[in-house]
């Protein structure tokens, strides 16, 4: 198990939060990979295309963050705090609903007389 400068999120920790999450409903959809030491990448498990990347994610060795380059268009921030920062705020952007909604329909009465 590697760390992150400062002592921030544990790779393993992630992986296990993250799969505690998708057990209820949560992030079943991306997975966590590690490429090299303070490098991983997204990737979304629902895609059609094969080892889809989302993102690719370099640790700042200065402070206690992330960086994420993002591979899609995603219109979320490009750097974090924690590896499940990223994570929470991806499964969070991908679940809201796509746009406004249909309006509620208003019954209408004839008028009085």
């Amino acid at each position: 198990m590697s760390t992150m400068a400062g002592g921030g999120t544990i790779y393993d920790t992630v992986q296990s939060e993250n799969a505690a999450r998708s057990r209820n409903g949560g992030a079943d959809r991306f997975a966590l990979r590690r490429v090299d030491d303070g490098h991983w990448s997204i990737v979304d498990r629902k895609s059609q295309v094969a080892n889809d990347v989302l993102a690719y994610i370099s640790e700042v060795a200065d402070e206690d963050s992330v960086t994420v380059s993002w591979c899609s268009r995603v219109p979320l921030r490009t750097r974090y705090a924690t590896l499940d920062d990223v994570l929470t705020d991806l499964v969070e952007w991908s679940e809201r609903s796509p746009g406004h909604s249909k309006p509620n329909r208003i019954p209408s009465y004839p008028p009085r007389r």
